[in-house]
């Protein structure tokens, strides 16, 4: 397979507003993103997902057309991996490639799929399409009794796990929502707790002990990603096991650390942020460690599904992650990932097997890189 062209269009839609209990107000509304489309020889474009573009993710744009079109154009590729391995030397010292490169990745994989007429999990030597589903939401309320009936519709809905973001709620209601969950859902459901690094150290101890009482699944990104000294006192003094961080510095250059350190005792990883080849090499370098994982949101149908094929492909993940309500993550997709009766299920159609709407697209591009 040789890559003919790689080209960048800038579309905005609207997506349901919702609102939050945290420092953001709300999500939605008017997004952006970087659709990426790669033409190649085999008269297949493949297209991949940035986004929705924030200030992590813009430097991607830029990325794309100066840094990593003109290395990959005219090249041949029969596994991705060639140029994965390449980045970090074509980076420099610049922003990592990283999260430039996984939405062409995640189109390359896609591209080599459907040319072999396989779905992608089959390529990437899967057995099975269903993962167990984790459902989450955003925080949208404030009241414990608000965020639970969430959790107990998921559950009804037959979901048997579910994470909880509380947002910017005060410690005590943050460890009275952990005991009233456990409370209305008993054992059988696993359920986490994601304050989005929003927590100093205190905070995140006296939450974690909370976690503990109600046996919770896992604690995610209680504190800042790069707080090495808070995540290792934290480990050592509750017993629900940390699980961090799909933020790029931490998987860009950090993940492996806690290889050594013991700590955090879960590493979460994306498509989103490391395309297909760097979250298989990952997930598998992990594995061969011991090391526990779990494969988090991918934030746009592409590489939610992309994260649906790794983990139906590899050993040592436990659940596929699921943002509800659904539509705010699935504006724009053809066949997005079909969750049913509590686990989700990859296609089982060559490559991805979601796609996007072209018409769509073409009405809302505002303009074209590259």
């Amino acid at each position: 397979m040789r890559i003919l062209d790689l080209v960048v269009d800038i579309v905005e839609w609207e997506v349901p507003t919702i609102p939050v209990v945290d420092e953001r107000g709300s999500i939605g509304g008017r997004l952006r993103y970087g659709v990426v489309r790669v033409r190649t020889d085999l008269d297949v474009e493949a297209t991949g997902l940035i986004g929705p573009l924030d200030g992590e993710l813009v430097p991607c744009l830029a990325q794309l057309t100066d840094v990593i079109k003109p290395r990959l154009v005219g090249r041949r590729l029969t596994e991705p991996d060639q140029v994965w391995a390449r980045l970090d030397g074509w980076a420099g010292h610049g922003f990592p490639l990283q999260p430039a490169m996984a939405a062409v990745d995640i189109a390359l994989w896609d591209a080599l799929a459907r040319a072999r007429g396989l779905p992608l999990y089959a390529l990437l030597g899967g057995q099975s399409r269903e993962i167990p589903a984790v459902a989450t939401s955003p925080p949208v309320h404030a009241r414990p009794e608000s965020v639970v009936e969430q959790v107990i519709e998921a559950t009804e809905s037959g979901f048997r796990a579910y994470k909880i973001h509380p947002g910017g709620v005060p410690e005590s209601d943050a460890i009275r929502l952990a005991g009233l969950a456990r409370e209305a859902v008993g054992p059988p459901v696993a359920l986490m707790l994601d304050p989005n690094n929003s927590y100093d150290p205190a905070k995140a101890l006296a939450v974690g002990r909370a976690l503990d009482e109600a046996g919770f699944a896992w604690y995610e990104d209680p504190v800042a990603p790069d707080d090495w000294n808070s995540i290792l006192r934290l480990a050592e003094a509750i017993r629900t096991p940390l699980a961090m961080s799909d933020a790029i510095g931490f998987l860009s250059h950090q993940a492996r650390l806690a290889l050594r350190l013991g700590a955090p005792q879960i590493v979460r990883v994306s498509a989103r942020k490391l395309g297909i080849t760097g979250l298989k090499a990952l997930c598998d370098e992990l594995t061969a460690a011991g090391m526990p994982f779990e494969i988090g949101f991918g934030g746009n149908p592409l590489a939610n599904a992309a994260n649906l094929h790794v983990a139906s492909s590899v050993a040592g993940r436990t659940y596929y992650e699921h943002m509800l309500p659904a539509r705010y993550h699935e504006t724009g997709a053809v066949s997005p990932v079909r969750v049913s009766n509590g686990a989700a299920i990859a296609s089982s159609r060559p490559g991805l097997g979601v796609g996007l709407d072209p018409d769509l697209v073409a009405r809302h591009t505002v303009t074209r890189l590259g």
